[in-house]
């Protein structure tokens, strides 16, 4: 089995910071021998810090990203905060998440964010759920805001349906958008962004 590890990589934009989820592309072999790209898994680790995807106050205790590894836990119930989303915001641990290799910990500076289309009403997106596929493409920093940007990912390729981001300052906030006016997620009164966070 191929372990891949990479640090998350930061490019200024403007006044904030923007990663996207191409970022954690690797093209390594798999182990069919074929060059099918693979999502690399960031390492959650203080030993040997990384550059962080944005850069707080104070440095995070926990290497931040995109992540293909983390999801929403099953829920019968599950509760629409955006548009066509169920989103949660939390600690690692909480019941809310599942990982697929486990919780990692990221400490108290970092909070992890999951979304999904599943079992929500979505107008204006695809009648049929399977079809729905919301993927965090970028995380940007505005400010003291943290900004989870959604694209509607075509199949094929494995869903991002959850990062590990800074906790917002006092004042701050984390928002999740779509990545256009034609992606049905997260369209908020002002068609702009919806608060998720705190």
């Amino acid at each position: 089995m191929i372990t891949v590890v990479a640090a998350a990589v930061a490019a200024g934009c403007g006044g904030g910071t923007h990663a996207t989820a191409d970022s954690f592309w690797s093209s390594e072999p798999n182990e069919q021998g074929t060059t099918k790209p693979l999502r690399e898994t960031e390492a959650l680790s203080t030993e040997q810090a990384p550059t962080p995807l944005m850069a707080p106050a104070s440095p995070l205790s926990a290497w931040v990203g995109v992540r293909h590894d983390l999801m929403l836990a099953p829920s019968p119930s599950r509760k629409e905060r955006c548009s066509c989303l169920a989103v949660e915001v939390g600690d690692a641990r909480d019941r809310r998440f599942q990982w697929a290799a486990g919780a990692p910990d990221i400490g108290s500076e970092a909070v992890a964010i999951a979304l999904s289309a599943r079992g929500v009403p979505c107008p204006g997106g695809d009648a049929d759920e399977e079809k729905r596929r919301p993927s965090i493409t970028a995380v940007d920093q505005e400010g003291s805001d943290v900004i989870v940007v959604v694209e509607e990912l075509p199949g094929g390729r494995p869903l991002a349906s959850g990062a590990v981001i800074p906790r917002p300052p006092k004042g701050g906030a984390i928002y999740v958008r779509g990545e256009s006016a034609r992606v049905p997620y997260a369209k908020a009164g002002a068609g702009l962004r919806c608060k998720v966070y705190p």
